[in-house]
């Protein structure tokens, strides 16, 4: 389909930054969290990401809530790999591994940027230590009250750089902020507001609401965008923005040189890059209730992904887009692909729970498995170790971590568990070593935010 370059794009009134706040809870849950509620489930399972203390894990506890199960400590696992010292039931909303760090973002209200070391030994206890605070409200363009900002992701930008994405709540700008990731120092903040285009003689809006899971690629910035119509409670049809490096200042973007384009899908949700001049976006939405009639030119129906040639930026090239079914996918900080970046894992928030292998070349059918015995549980996390054969490590809200041969496919039987209300996690270079966040570690008896450590060559079976 035909990009479109946009004519204006609107920047929203830039907030404050670096103020240090206090305190900080579980995920959000507010009653505008458009996320969809699984109609499968009793009462929907919880909204994306980790859950708060109160979720169920799966131990086996006696009468005096004494863990039957527990073993401290457990081979390949290290239960104590490190905790932030800043705040003990902060969640994390992502990890990344850049370099010899393993960067975090942390939830409202304490918006915290944290890095912590990997030692030479990937397994040595370390610590996190804040970095950058993300200030926890906006001041409305309109006047307003104050708007609490959200942390969503983080994205290494390479050179030094990362970018931090973060929601203002009831507002449509999308916020970013640069900063150096040795001196934690702001480098750019950007709003990204409301884009317009022409369309023959017509002034077409794009209210982006919010962005998703950016990509940076040849100097290039993608970001997706959901556009999700809360007036209408539907998805309107995919965009995904892209914003060019300043080249006559390279350390930040060129906010007046930006187009869009849109998706073969509605609610796209992650972006990956394939190789140099390729990326694969995920349109996690697939239920038709979702979906405003009739589809939009060259819209593919359900869930799906595309795979497209951004060598040109302003002019992509689909190259074909792979039909997944009639379910809604999760939606996670990062889109799995494996080594060699010939296949993407995905899975359903759609009863029952599967997890889906998809060949980016299109030419080979889907492969799913399911997990059994989740209805109760979400997916939290994905990643792929790299051993023969590779594996799909997917966390759930119920505590446990359940490992996908990516050859046989086959359904997935019991998990291992890892720790009560597991969130994002990140898995070195090398495939080897999952680092996992959770709320409250196996064996401890009060919550408190920490990453485990797991050496997926001797704990998972």
């Amino acid at each position: 389909m035909e990009p479109i370059t946009t004519t204006i794009l609107i920047i929203a009134a830039a907030s404050a930054l670096g103020l240090t706040a206090t305190g900080c809870v579980s995920n959000d849950t507010s009653q505008d969290d458009h996320r969809r509620r699984d109609a499968g489930d009793a009462d929907g399972p919880p909204p994306d990401g980790p859950q708060s203390i109160d979720a169920g894990d799966a131990s086996a506890v006696d009468g005096n809530g004494v863990d039957m199960a527990c073993v401290q400590p457990r081979n390949g696992i290290n239960d104590d790999y490190a905790k932030t010292i800043f705040s003990p039931l902060c969640v994390a909303e992502d990890l990344d591994i850049i370099g010899e760090k393993i960067f975090g973002v942390s939830g409202y209200p304490l918006n915290k940027v944290f890095a912590c070391q990997i030692h030479s030994d990937p397994m040595e206890t370390t610590i996190c230590t804040g970095a950058f605070s993300i200030d926890t409200a906006s001041q409305p363009l309109d006047g307003g009250a104050p708007s609490p900002n959200k942390p969503q992701q983080l994205v290494d930008l390479g050179d030094g750089q990362l970018l931090v994405t973060y929601k203002t709540e009831g507002s449509h700008p999308n916020n970013f902020v640069v900063i150096d990731n040795s001196t934690y120092a702001l480098i750019q903040h950007i709003a990204l507001g409301a884009m317009q285009y022409m369309n023959g003689s017509s002034v077409i809006t794009v209210m982006p609401r919010p962005s998703d899971a950016p990509v940076f690629l040849n100097d290039h910035l993608f970001i997706a965008t959901e556009n999700y119509n809360a007036d209408t409670q539907k998805y309107e049809r995919g965009t995904v923005v892209v914003i060019k490096r300043d080249e006559l200042d390279p350390n930040k973007f060129d906010l007046e040189n930006v187009s869009l384009f849109f998706t073969n899908g509605r609610n796209p949700t992650a972006i990956a890059a394939k190789d140099d001049h390729t990326i694969v976006i995920l349109n996690a939405n697939g239920p038709a209730s979702t979906i405003p009639t009739p589809a939009g030119p060259g819209e593919v129906p359900g869930a799906s992904i595309d795979v497209v040639d951004v060598s040109q930026p302003a002019n992509p090239v689909f190259l074909h887009n792979i039909p997944i079914g009639d379910v809604e996918l999760k939606k996670l900080p990062n889109l799995a692909l494996t080594a060699d970046k010939t296949m993407a894992i995905v899975g359903s928030d759609t009863l029952p729970r599967t997890i889906y292998k998809v060949d980016l070349s299109g030419q080979n059918p889907l492969q799913s498995a399911k997990l059994l015995n989740t209805a109760g549980s979400i997916i939290v996390s994905i990643a792929i170790s790299q051993g023969a054969p590779q594996k799909a490590l997917v966390s759930l809200s119920d505590g446990n971590l359940y490992v996908v041969d990516l050859e046989a496919m086959a359904d997935v039987g019991a998990g291992v568990y890892l720790g009560r209300s597991p969130g994002p996690s990140a898995i070195s270079s090398d495939g080897r070593y999952l680092y996992q966040s959770v709320l409250q570690a196996n064996c401890e008896e009060f919550p408190e935010f920490r990453i485990i450590a797991i050496d997926t060559t001797t704990a998972l079976p």
